[in-house]
């Protein structure tokens, strides 16, 4: 009997098999159910896309040809081909021409709007965005009680034809490369730093984002134009990540903000910290006293000068260095080895500065979520020709705004918190919203 039982459900194809496997069909019923729960997300970005606060002003004029759900589709379409949201305006225009189908604005009103961009309002869309997205963390139990918040630096470069030129180029290239340079110094909201792909100037934000796993959710970002004063932009970060819903973090930053000004910054929020110590002349004699007493981990009370002396506490718990770890500049060579120099104990162990003494540093290691969000907003961000810096900093934002959603869309996709498999990709969250905002806004007869 089970030998004719498996060979009659062999010959059966392979649509009936489905049907008669009640694993496939409770499983094909799962599927159905999470993409009309994406459908719903994403139309729920469109929504709040053309009736929320804007980016940019829309006329509000009955008779107005062009409007929000435009000015999205081609800010859309950009960050979907990696390209300037005016060429994808302008290809959209040469598809309704050729189509017959309405109108499409081109690419000089998509830029003048790009212009008038203002920082509050951009910061605002975005934090109204990651208010959205922690309710619905919240409502299906992904956000976790004490959230790990990263804040870090990013920075966009900028040439506009100051490139290094190779020797034995003519005079004529030479002082247009000079000439470039002289405009980059000079222009507004630039900041000088290491050089990094043959530029010295770019574009800095400051950005604070959840980085637990499958709630990558961005809550804020804010321009920076002067890199010698960070500190201010801690206590208004932690009250915009109050503001989004978010009572208990633990935040986590770069070695840049181990200062005594930023450090006295966030031992006023509130908030639990870590930071990674420099070694300054304090910490590598703390790191020396442990390792001549032999002890590997352990925890001590510190205390950072400032340039104009004031001081600040905080406690420092130190740990073997991995290999490969350390500053910029320090040696790599194993201690120990016959015929190379020992290394010191600020090169085999490493320190962190904590808010309380119970902190582990292992938490440390989910800062790096914040660099893989980095590097996917570069791959969809709206290229802009404007030097303006409220204009580039709207197709910065655009792309967090955008890379919310789709972390949204996947937390509702996620069976359990550990199951960290996206089940749709950004780019199919955005080609389904440019399809949105064609059938929701229908062009009128020309």
């Amino acid at each position: 009997m089970a030998r004719n039982g498996k060979r009659k459900k062999a010959g059966l194809t392979k649509s009936q098999q489905k049907i008669t496997n009640r694993t496939s069909y409770k499983r094909q019923s799962q599927k159905i159910a999470r993409v009309g729960k994406a459908q719903f997300a994403i139309k729920q970005m469109v929504d709040r896309m053309v009736e929320g606060e804007q980016f940019v002003d829309f006329s509000d004029s009955p008779h107005a040809i062009y409007g929000a759900g435009d000015f999205h589709r081609n800010m859309l379409s950009g960050a979907l081909l990696n390209a300037s949201s005016t060429t994808s305006a302008e290809l959209s225009k040469i598809r309704v021409m050729t189509d017959g189908t309405g109108r499409s604005p081109g690419g000089e009103w998509q830029r003048l709007k790009i212009n008038s961009a203002e920082d509050g309002r951009t910061m605002r869309v975005l934090e109204a965005s990651a208010r959205d997205a922690a309710e619905v963390l919240k409502r299906h139990s992904r956000l976790p009680k004490t959230a790990h918040v990263a804040i870090d630096l990013h920075f966009e470069e900028r040439w506009d034809g100051a490139r290094r030129i190779k020797p034995g180029a003519s005079e004529a290239q030479d002082k247009i490369n000079r000439e470039a340079r002289d405009r980059l110094a000079g222009e507004r909201g630039l900041v000088k730093s290491r050089p990094s792909r043959g530029t010295t100037y770019f574009e800095a934000y400051i950005v604070a984002q959840i980085v637990d796993k499958g709630v990558q959710v961005v809550l804020a970002c804010m321009r920076v134009d002067d890199l010698s004063n960070l500190a201010r932009f801690i206590p208004v970060l932690a009250e915009k990540i109050r503001a989004a819903g978010v009572s208990r973090a633990m935040l986590l930053l770069d070695r840049v903000f181990f200062n005594e000004a930023d450090i006295r910054a966030l031992n006023q929020t509130g908030f639990r910290w870590i930071v990674p110590c420099r070694n300054t002349g304090a910490v590598k004699a703390a790191l020396a006293d442990a390792d001549a007493g032999g002890k590997k981990t352990g925890v001590r009370r510190m205390v950072i000068t400032g340039k104009s002396g004031a001081q600040s506490e905080y406690w420092m718990r130190h740990e073997p260095r991995k290999r490969g770890e350390g500053e910029p500049g320090e040696g790599r060579s194993r201690g120990g080895r016959k015929g190379r120099k020992k290394r010191e104990a600020h090169q085999r162990l490493i320190g962190f500065a904590m808010s309380h003494m119970s902190e582990k540093p292992r938490k440390y290691r989910k800062r790096w979520g914040i660099e893989t969000r980095f590097r996917m907003v570069t791959g969809r961000r709206n290229k802009t020709s404007s030097t303006k810096p409220p204009a580039r900093m709207l197709a910065f934002v655009y792309s967090l705004f955008t890379t919310n959603t789709w972390v949204m869309i996947n937390s509702v996709f996620w069976r359990r918190a550990s199951d960290y498999v996206p089940r749709i990709s950004l780019a199919a969250v955005i080609s389904m919203s440019v399809r949105m905002l064609e059938i929701r806004e229908p062009k009128p007869p020309p």
